[in-house]
């Protein structure tokens, strides 16, 4: 467990400059969105103003962290032929944890604690803050996620830029078919499929840590898509 903790120190020594600027970045957020909700005017262009600079600091918060999730995944990539750490050899399952405990240190619990004084400052009672903790636990959580297992099958920022343009159609599709859901396909139906997919990309990311074979995590990201298609099949037939 130590060398764990060793690793998500050496990984907060090696970014700590970018990630000192996004939880600048968070904090910015934060006060616009404090200043949005409490701001009381008659005039509309400035209303419009403030949305926007809120806009455009969320989405640059969400965006750069998405980015740092995949740095720090990628100091020690699953990628390649070579060991972990040659001159001092690491299981890929220690490396596994070693960055899933640095992902919820750093972008998790990190963003939950500078939020947290805002949040109370603009919650109306203790289920809106409740609420609001959630909101923003869910939001991390999903980018943290995405660009843990983007990062996993690419290795390199390029790569990674490249995976991401591609996945956003994925991505939009699959939310349609969940919001729209035609004919017999229903959220039934979508929840057993995003639950097989889940699996799969879990099981993956240990293969792809575990035996660094490129091909086999492939192919268990393939057999999962095959499944939750097939589980959709099912319900429409």
């Amino acid at each position: 467990m130590n060398l764990v903790w060793h690793i998500v120190l050496k990984d907060a020594r090696r970014l700590w400059a970018p990630l000192v600027l996004w939880v600048i970045l968070v904090t910015g957020h934060n006060y616009l969105e404090w200043v949005l909700a409490h701001l009381a005017t008659d005039d509309a262009a400035r209303l419009e103003r403030a949305k926007f600079f809120t806009l455009l600091f969320f989405s640059i918060h969400v965006l750069s962290g998405y980015v740092l999730t995949a740095m720090l995944v990628m100091e020690d990539p699953p990628t390649g032929t070579s060991t972990f750490w040659l001159t001092r050899p690491i299981s890929g399952a220690r490396m596994l944890g070693a960055k899933l405990a640095g992902c919820l240190v750093f972008f998790i619990a990190l963003p939950l604690l500078v939020s947290l004084p805002w949040e109370i400052a603009g919650a109306a009672d203790a289920g809106a803050l409740r609420a609001a903790i959630r909101h923003s636990l869910l939001w991390q959580g999903w980018v943290v996620t995405l660009a843990m297992i983007v990062a996993a099958f690419t290795g390199s920022l390029g790569k990674f830029i490249a995976w991401t343009l591609g996945l956003i159609p994925v991505v939009g599709v699959l939310l349609s078919l969940w919001q729209v859901t035609p004919g017999k396909f229903s959220r039934v139906a979508a929840t057993p499929a995003f639950a097989i997919v889940l699996i799969g990309v879990g099981v993956a990311v240990v293969v792809q840590y575990s035996m660094r074979r490129g091909a086999r995590a492939m192919a268990v990201l393939g057999g999962s898509a095959v499944c939750a298609a097939a589980a959709v099949f099912i319900d429409l037939w």
